[in-house]
């Protein structure tokens, strides 16, 4: 679970990095304060369903959401 939760990790922040951003530079300015603020409400929200998570392997994957909000959140407070 730890494992595809960073390879899925990976791949969205790559994917963000190379192909959202640098083909569609205006869209991504333009989109910027949409994704930041989902990106805290992912945070906030994974954040919160982690903290009352019971299941082992459930509480391993929350995380996962929770840390890919923060990197969207910083690819996305640069542009």
């Amino acid at each position: 679970s730890r494992v595809l939760a960073a390879l899925t990790l990976q791949r969205g922040a790559s994917g963000f990095l190379r192909c959202i951003r640098p083909l569609r530079p205006a869209a991504a300015r333009y989109l910027a304060p949409v994704i930041i603020v989902l990106s805290l409400i992912a945070v906030i929200y994974s954040g919160m369903v982690a903290l009352v998570q019971t299941d082992m392997k459930k509480l391993v994957a929350d995380p996962s959401i929770w840390h890919m909000g923060f990197v969207t959140l910083g690819l996305f407070l640069v542009v």
